[in-house]
């Protein structure tokens, strides 16, 4: 499986580093036990210092790639997105491109007390840094990682589908997973970690109207979300 494969080419350049975290599927499967395959694509956080360090092995195994801001996944469908483009800033979101599948990279910076992950021209994603005791080793073909909190997935897939829900185009994989994933979810660590998360210019958090406008996160209502999963 290159799944296997590409996970053992990321491990092999990360070595005992705990400054990373993966993300996507991979964070989640295990402790859902993998009621689908993970897609051949990773999803990794790292710590932009310590990206910086071992980029060259990066290069050495695939050719990367910098997105620009409004091709980032969740945040093309926002206004944010539209804000920006004219300007197409080049964010903290990387694709690797090996032989065995794609690393999506992003990029963050450790602060005392949050996580900010890249978006470029100053802008980041803030999170309580709380989430990183919650990081779990988990296991995939007798691979052991550090994955990230299922519970960061599920509000990145509530998202996903509440703004996917605002253009009447349901994602049926991203419904399916949020069915999963609310069986194990820790509920009131959610509700927290999504209050955290923020968008932030050079640092500062932007006035409310103006991330809620912007921000994804913000698009999310919990407790519907809890109603229409446990119908």
């Amino acid at each position: 499986m290159k799944t296997k494969k590409l996970l053992n080419l990321l491990l092999n350049i990360m070595g005992d580093s705990k400054d990373y975290f993966i993300t996507g599927s991979l964070s989640f499967l295990s402790l859902c036990n993998y009621y689908r395959n993970p897609i051949e694509d990773i999803d990794i956080c790292i710590k932009k210092d310590t990206y910086k360090l071992i980029k060259n092995k990066f290069l050495k195994i695939g050719k990367i790639e910098i997105s620009k801001v409004s091709d980032v996944g969740i945040i093309n469908k926002t206004k944010f997105a539209k804000l920006i483009a004219p300007i197409s800033p080049m964010s903290g979101f990387l694709h690797i491109k090996t032989k065995y599948g794609i690393l999506d990279v992003v990029l963050f910076n450790e602060h005392k007390k949050t996580i900010e992950l890249m978006l470029g021209l100053g802008f980041t994603f803030s999170m309580s840094k709380s989430f990183k005791n919650r990081i779990n080793i988990l296991k995939f073909k007798n691979i052991f990682y550090h994955g990230g909190p299922p519970e960061m997935m599920f509000l990145s897939k509530a998202a996903g589908y509440f703004l996917e829900k605002d253009e009447n185009n349901k994602n049926k994989k991203h419904y399916n997973d949020l069915k999963q994933l609310e069986k194990i979810i820790d509920w009131k660590f959610t509700e927290e970690f999504l209050d955290s998360l923020r968008v932030k210019w050079l640092n500062k958090k932007l006035p409310d109207f103006i991330d809620k406008k912007i921000n994804p996160y913000r698009k999310i209502d919990l407790k519907l979300l809890k109603q229409i999963l446990t119908q």
